[in-house]
């Protein structure tokens, strides 16, 4: 019941700021100059001010923030491949910040209930035994969600970069084998439509022109990303390229590789999905149908007396049992679209 109202509070506080990005920690956190970087903006979660509000609110909190990094050590590194450009003690600090802000509005609510006089006696002094235990947990798991929200984004992030692998490598080794550049190639796919890919290309070769080696503006993005096919590819472009071999070759042996591991990916996703599918049908659709006919067969008798919470719990459980399975579907399919 719990996790099921701190879920509804989080759908429905969920308001995102969507402000201009704080540079400060660009140059020291990524290593790269201000001006060297393909600024886009920030989102900051579940908090209802103002972008730069929030973060003068959160600045007395990264004392108690950079404590907090000390259990969650992998924050910095996914601020980065999140595209967050904000201090990662300063982030724990917003996160702080959102604990007490909710924990504060949840309390008022309660306390604005107790004084009501349209709330029965009985109904305060449950709305007393629940108050602090309820509203530290709501705010605890709002909390913490935000401390992961950087992770829910690198890996949408990652999931949206291999959307488009396989036409990027398609398009990359068509323009090298056709006789463009490699430079040139990744200018052509930066103005191209492919989501992230397109943008990680054009952060390349801002970098370059901005006087950065090849290799160091590949490694940028290699750091970035958490999509481990574009990662690998870049990886070993950056080899090939560092070793003078024929990249045209290098590409399409690249190509091949990764469609081979497509094919099996889609192949054991279909082996799961369908013994899954068996599973589902049993427990969402045989299973329900045999306790409503053992439910409605016991109804009859006078000692057994049939209610209709059995049947809304039945209900829910079918319910929960479908979105699982397809939560489960969405996750674990391939990001093949060609």
């Amino acid at each position: 019941m719990l996790i099921f109202i701190s879920l509804i509070c989080n759908i429905l506080l969920r308001i995102m700021a969507d402000e201009e990005l704080n540079l400060e920690f660009v140059e020291a956190f990524s290593g790269r100059p201000k001006e060297q970087r393909n600024v886009r903006k920030v989102v900051v979660p579940y908090l209802p001010i103002e972008y730069h509000t929030t973060l003068k609110l959160a600045k007395p909190f990264k004392s108690m923030g950079r404590s907090l990094l000390f259990f969650f050590n992998y924050i910095p590194e996914y601020l980065y491949s999140s595209e967050i450009y904000i201090e990662p003690d300063l982030y724990a600090g917003i996160a702080i910040l959102t604990f007490f802000v909710y924990f504060f509005v949840l309390n008022l609510i309660f306390v604005i209930l107790n004084i009501s006089p349209m709330v029965l006696p009985e109904e305060k002094q449950l709305l007393i035994a629940i108050q602090l235990p309820l509203t530290f947990f709501i705010s605890t798991v709002l909390a913490f969600q935000v401390l992961n929200y950087p992770v829910l984004l690198a890996k949408k992030r990652a999931w949206r970069i291999d959307k488009y692998m396989s036409s990027f490598l398609r398009h990359l080794t068509v323009e090298v084998r056709s006789g463009a550049t490699l430079f040139e190639a990744l200018q052509d796919i930066s103005r191209a439509d492919y989501d992230v890919i397109s943008r990680d290309c054009a952060d390349i070769v801002n970098s370059i022109n901005s006087g950065l080696s090849f290799e160091e503006a590949i490694e940028y993005v290699v750091l970035k990303t958490k999509s481990e096919p574009f990662r690998r590819v870049l990886l070993q472009i950056e080899s090939a390229f560092s070793s003078g071999a024929n990249m045209g070759e290098v590409l399409m042996q690249l190509s091949r590789t990764y469609f081979q591991e497509q094919q099996v990916k889609i192949q054991k996703y279909g082996k799961n999905l369908e013994f899954y599918s068996r599973i589902f049908l049993m427990v969402s659709v045989i299973l329900p149908v045999m306790l409503t006919i053992l439910l409605a067969m016991t109804a009859l008798m006078p000692v057994i007396e049939l209610s209709s919470q059995m049947l809304y719990i039945l209900l829910i459980v079918v319910l929960i049992v479908q979105l699982m399975f397809i939560t489960y579907a969405k996750e674990q399919r391939p990001a093949v679209y060609d």
